[in-house]
């Protein structure tokens, strides 16, 4: 049982020796690819650098990024303006934006509505000659 024992061990050695060379290997190619491609590596980087991509900041609310888009590239329908958002910032502007956009233009608030139905926005010099409102 001995030699049985013994020869058992001999073969769980030769096993651990092996798969110590194969992750000394796989921990070698790793560390070596780790130095081509990370910057500052001894090789030099091998990776292209991308463009710093500069992140739009998205406004706050559906509105702000109406009256962003109304500046500039003024006046525009609703459905249109809803378009250009989504161009602009990438995301979908809230599905009420035409009520939300008619309902300030017609208390003259931020917004304005031209008579052929094209929003715009109201311009700082406007809103301070309107005077402030009575709650």
């Amino acid at each position: 049982m001995a030699e049985n024992l013994t020869e058992i061990l001999r073969r769980e050695l030769n096993q651990l020796d092996t798969q110590m060379q194969e992750m000394t290997k796989r921990r070698e190619a790793i560390i070596s690819l780790l130095n081509t491609y990370s910057p500052g590596g001894d090789g030099g980087s091998k990776l292209l650098q991308m463009p710093k991509r500069e992140r739009q900041s998205v406004p706050s609310s559906t509105l702000d990024m109406a009256q962003k888009v109304l500046e500039k590239r003024g006046e525009m329908k609703a459905e249109e303006l809803m378009e250009a958002i989504r161009e602009e910032y990438g995301v979908r502007p809230a599905h009420t934006l035409p009520q939300m956009l008619y309902i300030r233009a017609r208390a003259k608030k931020r917004f304005y509505r031209s008579p052929e139905g094209k929003f715009g926005v109201v311009s700082e010099n406007k809103r301070r000659h309107h005077g402030k409102r009575a709650a």
